[in-house]
């Protein structure tokens, strides 16, 4: 039938969509679409798909460069936060800004997920 036709098209690029609700909102629509619907029309309605599919991609893609771009000014911040603690030191032993780099690359807390 049609709802599976369309599915099948289009189901590479939804599940490629990281965001867990959104996925599931567009094969939600997909999957329940009503033929018998007097204003249904296939072409609309492959056409606004392939829209909806193409913002979320947009969109998802935008939020991981944020999501990028939030993790390295932390790190930055992280490592700045060394630096000046590393001024105040009076050990003798002090770090170069390899093996700070090196430090704070370990703790980053990079093992932490956050889950969409």
């Amino acid at each position: 039938n049609f709802r599976a036709l369309v599915y099948c098209i289009y189901e590479e690029r939804v599940n490629a969509i990281g965001v867990k609700s959104w996925r599931e909102g567009i094969k939600y629509e997909i999957l329940n679409i009503d033929p018998d619907d007097v204003d249904y029309d296939r072409d609309t309605f492959l056409f606004d798909t392939l829209v909806e599919i193409g913002t979320r991609e947009f969109k998802f893609r935008n939020l991981k460069e944020a999501t990028t771009m939030l993790e390295l000014v932390l790190w930055k911040m992280k490592m700045d936060d060394r630096i000046k603690d590393k001024r105040r030191c009076k050990k003798k032993r002090r770090l170069t800004n390899e093996a700070l780099r090196n430090q704070c690359r370990v703790g980053c807390g990079a093992d932490i997920v956050i889950t969409n």
